[in-house]
């Protein structure tokens, strides 16, 4: 097994170790992460897809070393982000007996890391975790940094917490079981870097054919996933708790959140969201001054290329406004944002006017998201956006 890069990211609660590497040894995994936390049980959240990929082996290899496991397995997707889930997985742990001593193991993408991070940071005041994350938009972002939550009808991400893993067990072979379409939607999350925080990122990016030259080369693979990280941790550690600077990572965020709930977190995967994100983002900063037109053009270029991305089509401007009011990031009813001024550079505003935002997002929305018709994506058909029907329930095994 290949010996893994080890990162630790400074933080208030002391250092956390970041390990990513291809070929991670999960036994070295058991002996260096899980026992010296002296665990009396062990909880591991995944999904039914990466469950079935990882989940079994993880148990086994639990058991065989005399731990006490109790798996909880969610339905995978967005929609198992709240707090009826939460609630659901306290009742597991209280019900087999959890205490201070015990740890959670989040296996799986950036909603398993964020519900098993949010359950960790408040069942009994809060329990030790580990981050095992599984899918590409996880490993360069959601499992770094500490925010936890789940969803809420009014917002994304409404209910959470700052808490921080014990450490952070990044296996990049896990992308080799990824489907097409969620390694396609991680690049939204590594565009965003690319375009406010690491030009050379950028201008490996605008000099790829595909997404697909990435997930082909195994080498540029790891430096786009270090690159990302890197970009990451060095923001974490300034701006831990987003007091200021680490307001840059949520660049295509505040139109993508928006998108994400006015689509009940079925309709746009959270990658095409904050893509989709950036181009408005950057529309509203060519109308309030903060872009040259030329960048806007040449980054929205960037994003069209690389990611077939869905039609905002049946929303409308009105609805998302009232869903822009209720982001975390507003103060004073002011409306924050963040542009893209450069390949790697940024800028903040924290008085974007409503009749700009709100004529940027009817001239977005009636040009379909301003995309040539042969690269959109239709909206997914769900009956559940549509119905508004709560998720499916969870499944869960006791040693």
């Amino acid at each position: 097994m290949a010996q893994p890069e080890r990162i630790d990211i400074r933080t208030t609660s002391g250092p956390v170790p970041l390990f990513l590497g291809c070929g991670l040894d999960p036994v070295v995994l058991e002996a260096e992460l899980v026992r010296p936390l002296a665990p009396d049980a062990i909880g591991i959240v995944s999904d039914t897809t990466v469950f079935r990929h990882y989940g079994r082996d993880l148990e086994s290899l639990l058991e065989s070393r005399g731990h006490r496991v109790v798996t909880v397995v969610l339905p995978p997707g967005e929609t198992s982000k709240n707090l009826e889930i939460a609630v659901e997985i306290y009742g597991e742990l209280c019900g087999n007996h959890f205490s201070r001593r015990s740890v959670l193991l989040a296996l799986g993408g950036g909603v398993v890391g964020d519900l098993a991070g949010f359950v960790a940071g408040t069942y009994m005041r809060g329990l030790r975790f580990l981050q095992l994350p599984t899918s590409l938009l996880a490993q360069v972002d959601s499992s770094i940094g500490g925010k936890v939550g789940v969803n809420h009808r009014c917002g994304k991400n409404l209910v959470g917490l700052f808490r921080q893993p014990a450490a952070i067990w990044t296996d990049t072979r896990c992308l080799s079981t990824l489907p097409p379409e969620e390694y396609l939607n991680a690049f939204g999350e590594i565009l965003k870097y690319a375009l406010v925080l690491d030009e050379p990122l950028c201008a490996r990016l605008e000099a790829l054919p595909s997404v697909e030259a990435v997930r082909a080369d195994e080498a540029l693979q790891a430096e786009v996933v270090r690159r990302c990280i890197r970009a990451k941790v060095a923001v974490v550690e300034q701006d831990e708790h987003e007091a200021g600077y680490r307001r840059v990572l949520n660049f295509g965020h505040t139109f993508g959140h928006a998108l994400e709930t006015a689509g009940r977190y079925v309709r746009f995967r959270h990658g095409e969201a904050v893509a989709l994100g950036m181009l408005l983002a950057q529309e509203l900063g060519v109308a309030v001054g903060a872009v040259e037109r030329s960048w806007a053009d040449r980054a929205a270029g960037l994003v069209r290329r690389l990611l077939p991305l869905p039609s905002p089509e049946g929303h409308a401007a009105d609805g998302l406004l009232r869903h822009l009011g209720h982001d975390k990031k507003n103060v004073a009813g002011r409306h924050f944002f963040v542009f893209s001024t450069g390949p790697g550079r940024f800028a903040f505003r924290e008085d974007v006017p409503e009749p700009a935002l709100r004529q940027t997002l009817e001239r977005f929305l009636a040009a379909g998201g301003a995309a040539p018709a042969g690269a959109r994506r239709k909206p997914a058909a769900c009956g559940r956006c549509s119905r508004g029907s709560p998720p499916a329930m969870i499944s869960s095994t006791t040693s």
